[in-house]
């Protein structure tokens, strides 16, 4: 199984942070937060990784490499200015992909053990994701599950957040042309109709690094 780290994103709500560093390349404990992630996807036994760039992608290219610090390949999918969305952005990047693969945001920080999708069953379902109980910046959540780990396109019962981890079939995202603008969750809305994305809930340590606050939060723990 492939990975991919979504790394083209703005981060425009970084403020003066992102002015002349792309948001991925901001350090916690001396490393950049895409660095942490490469090191926690080497950790956990990948081999490859696909990183999409679009905002100062060389600079992310150029501190990251190519892998050859940790023993694995990586390669990097050049978006347009302005990135395609997280969903284009794997669209775009399928053809570098396994047909079963894991998808992370740049921008989380998290103690989730990523190995644990080496043993995920994904045989009848498109889709599983990672859920975390709500932040204060998104007390609504995202998705409820039921007892089978389902993720339920009704509107009813305790929602949670979507943490920016999960694992996909290539199939979800052939529809789309490559070039296409569109989410994750756009992509997965008639998947989950049919009862064909799962989830988990993880309790331990998570942040969304979208802000200086969040990151203040993750560098002062």
């Amino acid at each position: 199984m492939k990975a991919m780290i979504l790394a083209a994103g703005r981060g425009k709500r970084m403020a003066h942070l992102t002015n002349e560093l792309p948001k991925p390349l901001l350090e916690v404990e001396g490393k950049s937060l895409i660095e942490h992630q490469v090191e926690r996807l080497v950790q956990a036994g990948f081999k490859e990784i696909v990183i999409n760039v679009s905002y100062m992608a060389d600079k992310i290219v150029r501190a990251v490499g190519f892998g050859e610090r940790w023993g694995i390949k990586i390669c990097y999918s050049h978006e347009i200015p302005g990135g395609l969305e997280t969903g284009g952005g794997v669209r775009q990047a399928l053809p570098l992909l396994s047909d079963l693969f894991l998808v992370v945001n740049a921008d989380v920080w998290t103690n989730y053990d990523l190995s644990n999708f080496f043993q995920l069953d994904m045989s009848k379902k498109l889709a599983h994701l990672i859920l975390v109980d709500n932040p204060e910046h998104n007390l609504k959540g995202d998705y409820s599950i039921d007892k089978d780990a389902l993720v339920l396109p009704e509107k009813n019962g305790e929602h949670y957040t979507f943490a920016g981890i999960s694992c996909f079939q290539k199939s979800l995202f052939e529809p789309y042309a490559v070039g296409d603008y569109f989410s994750i969750p756009r992509a997965m809305e008639k998947s989950i109709l049919k009862r064909q994305v799962t989830a988990e809930l993880h309790h331990c340590e998570w942040q969304d690094i979208g802000t200086p606050s969040r990151l203040a939060r993750v560098c002062n723990r």
